[in-house]
């Protein structure tokens, strides 16, 4: 069974027209690890990622939006005898409000 993890992000989006669909481009800063001791086997329990992404925005109203963006995701995780990168291209659906 694999051990419960937390995803912690901080991300900024830029929205490119003041209007109510706009394109936006924007970066993703993150980490994860496990709740509970180590996931043997899991490259990714312990790792640091950064995710450039751009895509698409729509209000609906002043409270809210839909988001589409594709990202992506860079990942650094220790290994034995340094840091190894990961990458993984992401999909985004998202609610804003």
């Amino acid at each position: 069974a694999t051990p419960p993890f937390a995803h912690i992000f901080m991300e900024y989006k830029a929205y490119i027209l003041k209007k109510n669909s706009t394109p936006v481009v924007g970066f993703k800063f993150g980490c994860m690890g496990p709740l509970n001791g180590d996931a043997p086997g899991n490259r990714f329990s312990k790792a640091a990622e950064f995710e450039p992404h751009a895509g698409w925005a729509w209000t609906f109203n002043e409270n809210l939006g839909l988001n589409l963006t594709l990202g992506l995701t860079t990942f650094s995780y220790p290994v034995t005898g340094g840091t190894a990168f990961g990458f993984m291209p992401k999909l985004s659906i998202g609610l804003e409000f």
